[in-house]
């Protein structure tokens, strides 16, 4: 019982670890021009809502920010023994990976969308002929 608890409990936290991953890949591709105190404090932080809440103003998700404060909770509480562990349930670790999974697609998108974005931005750019010195 103590093996499947440890992997029951293992996917949650590790489903937080990733989401945070995903969250801070958009921030950091997506809001580069923005150089400011707020990005460097969602680059530090480990609490999902917040970047969830700052990509959602620009862009759409089929996750929550419901969905991330719930993942979330699993941070420290499904990791580490003490006042607050708790036990991860089965079922808890499938929504946990349904979650995640749905994330990673959303992250996919963006960060492709931002691609293309920037991929047409540099094509606009290099049609003007004075931006390459041909007069």
């Amino acid at each position: 019982m103590a093996v499947k608890l440890e992997i029951i409990n293992g996917t949650a936290s590790l489903c937080v670890q990733s989401a945070e991953k995903f969250l801070k890949a958009v921030i950091e591709h997506c809001f580069v021009e923005e150089s400011s105190d707020e990005i460097m404090h969602l680059l530090r932080t480990h609490n999902l809502r917040p970047l969830y809440n700052k990509i959602s103003s620009k862009y759409q998700f089929s996750i929550t920010s419901r969905d991330c404060k719930w993942l979330g909770g699993f941070y420290f509480d499904a990791r580490c023994p003490g006042d607050n562990f708790v036990v991860v349930t089965e079922e808890d670790a499938i929504e946990c990976l349904e979650i995640l999974e749905k994330l990673k697609e959303d992250t996919e998108k963006i960060l492709n969308q931002e691609k293309e974005k920037r991929h047409n931005a540099k094509a606009a750019l290099k049609g003007l002929k004075c931006f390459w010195g041909q007069y």
